[in-house]
């Protein structure tokens, strides 16, 4: 399924997708997001929250599957010393970045 048949930003239509055909158990696996080569202000990273948001709602809407989301290494700043983990401090350093963390923050509740 592609960025034309499912527009993620338009939380009525992931609605209805996950009523009519969305998964029931298993996994969704969200790799959707604006890039940064598309990103010019606050407004377009505010769109991967959305996205992230839209798909969680609707997998609430009786499925069982679990979502796995991918965020992006730059949420640990521009040049992070590796490994990273869940305790390395978070530092992005920009909209991009920032917008994947946001996400991963929302999801997390």
């Amino acid at each position: 399924m592609g960025r034309a048949d499912l527009d993620l930003l338009d939380a009525d239509q992931v609605q209805q997708f996950f009523r009519e055909v969305g998964p029931r158990d298993g996994a969704v696996i969200l790799l959707a997001a604006r890039n940064r080569l598309w990103i010019r202000g606050p407004e377009d990273a505010a769109q991967n929250l959305q996205i992230a948001r839209n798909v969680c709602q609707g997998l609430q809407q009786g499925s069982s599957a679990r979502l796995i989301y991918f965020s992006t290494v730059d949420v640990y700043g521009p040049r992070p010393v590796l490994p990273v983990g869940e305790e390395t401090p978070v530092a992005p350093g920009d909209l991009y970045a920032a917008s994947k963390w946001e996400a991963e923050e929302f999801l997390r509740q």
